[in-house]
């Protein structure tokens, strides 16, 4: 079966409804229906193909220079140079104008602020006034009474200096008579007198005039300062005169293992020494290896002294206890006694006597 051919266009019908612009036909010659009408379209002709447009060149860039600005005249830079100063001072001003505002208010609450806490510092200051005034009456009480306390306890301690002055000065006395009796006792039998006696030569200068040697003296201060305190070395020395060197020295030291030692020592009392130029005693200590023990020994240096000069130098030494404070001042007051016949003894080369 073969299809049917296609349908021309001139072979379609259309309709359309007829409205009231319709064309008007008599009534006599239509029925009572709806009414349409029936169009044949004419046959399409082939389309007509519009020209092509003809290709447009590519577009070419091109670069616009402005025209140069003409030149400021002098009036016109003038004008521009004017302005801008006057802008400038006016951003001065204004600027000088908010700082001084700023500054004006940070015054003022410094101000109020410090006068508010000068408000309450003087209020807490009259606090304290009226609560200290009771404590300032006691204290001045309390001053009165330490000033009285004071003045008692100077009065009391020039009382017992005084006291004390009169005692010491008695002690000395008492101490001297102990001494010279000692030494009196101490004096070997037959010993002559260098010197005529006199009634009034006590008899510790009568012993130290009647001695004929350096070592008789240097035993005569070993045997005074034994009754104030005890030593575990005694050394006097003699200095050479016009020389540094040591002519003769006399040394005692106790029978045991400290004394062994302290024999061994070499003592430093030439007149180079220190002690050869100090005015007072010099003291010192140090511990020393003695056997199987450790030993503190402490050491007591005093020059001796005739006629401004130094002659010598006396040498003190204990174990483990130091010399008292006391005892040192009768030595010396014994060493000035006996340092100028000493030093005849020395000129004259009396050493060891007869």
């Amino acid at each position: 079966m073969g299809g049917c051919p296609p349908r021309a266009a001139c072979d379609t019908l259309s309709g359309v409804s007829l409205s009231d612009e319709s064309v008007t036909l008599p009534v006599s010659s239509v029925s009572d229906g709806i009414e349409f009408e029936e169009t044949f379209p004419e046959a399409q002709t082939e389309p007509v193909a519009e020209p092509t447009p003809a290709p447009q060149p590519a577009p070419r860039l091109s670069v616009v220079r402005p025209e140069p600005a003409a030149e400021p005249t002098a009036s016109q830079f003038q004008e521009q140079l004017e302005r801008r100063m006057a802008e400038a001072e006016a951003l001065v001003k204004q600027t000088i104008e908010r700082l001084r505002r700023d500054e004006d208010k940070r015054l003022t609450e410094w101000i109020q602020s410090r006068r508010e806490e000068e408000g309450r510092r003087l209020a807490r200051w009259a606090d304290e006034q009226r609560a200290t005034t009771p404590r300032l009456e006691r204290r001045a009480i309390r001053d009165d009474v330490v000033t009285r306390l004071e003045e008692a306890l100077r009065e009391w301690q020039e009382r017992f200096e005084e006291r004390q002055r009169i005692s010491d000065e008695e002690r000395r006395r008492a101490w001297r008579t102990d001494l010279e009796r000692a030494l009196a006792r101490q004096l070997p039998v037959g010993e002559h007198v260098v010197a005529p006696a006199r009634a009034d030569r006590s008899p510790l200068a009568s012993a130290v005039a009647a001695a004929t040697s350096a070592r008789d003296l240097a035993r005569i201060v070993h045997g005074a300062g034994a009754e104030t305190t005890k030593t575990s070395a005694f050394a006097l020395a003699l200095h050479q005169e016009g020389s540094e060197d040591v002519v003769y020295r006399y040394r005692l030291a106790v029978d045991d293992e400290v004394g062994t030692f302290l024999r061994a020592e070499v003592l430093d009392d030439s007149a180079a020494s220190p002690v050869a130029h100090a005015d007072s005693w010099l003291r010192a200590q140090r511990v020393a290896r003695v056997g199987t023990r450790n030993v503190t020994v402490h050491t007591a240096q005093l020059a001796i002294r005739a006629a401004d000069r130094t002659i010598g130098v006396l040498t003190l030494q204990t174990e483990a206890t130091p010399i008292a404070d006391t005892a040192l001042p009768r030595i010396a007051e014994l060493v000035r006694l006996v340092a100028p016949r000493l030093a005849e003894l020395r000129d004259a080369g009396n050493f060891r006597g007869a």
